[in-house]
């Protein structure tokens, strides 16, 4: 992700409150990640999994914090029980930022759609 676009990301965290992000960090938003490190007003919190990061994200939120999940695309799969389960017992609102691997994908001339459509 360019510099621009990842500054984008940060300012809509900010816009939107957020005071607390958790995640792992990978390749699709490390200057997202790098960013947030360097930022004064968003704590940045890296984890070994998502699942951990789901529970860092929760105890912010417990903690007074306005936090957000930064993870990958299959990260979200990882973290969906956490998520969930969490969230069914006490109703905790926690953000997750997530990139699109498909937009990247037609960006570089591939199509998605072709092979669904192929099914028919």
């Amino acid at each position: 992700m360019k510099p621009e676009k990842a500054q984008l990301v940060v300012d809509g965290l900010k816009e939107a409150g957020v005071d607390f992000t958790a995640g792992v960090p990978d390749a699709q938003f490390i200057q997202v990640y790098k960013m947030l490190e360097a930022d004064p007003d968003i704590r940045y919190v890296g984890t070994a999994n998502e699942a951990e990061a789901a529970g860092v994200g929760y105890g912010a939120w417990f903690g007074g914090k306005k936090p957000a999940l930064i993870l990958a695309t299959s990260g979200l799969l990882v973290a969906t029980y956490h998520l969930a389960r969490i969230n069914i017992l006490h109703e905790v609102p926690l953000l997750v930022v997530i990139p699109i691997a498909a937009i990247s994908a037609i960006h570089a001339g591939w199509d998605c759609t072709k092979k669904l459509r192929s099914r028919d």
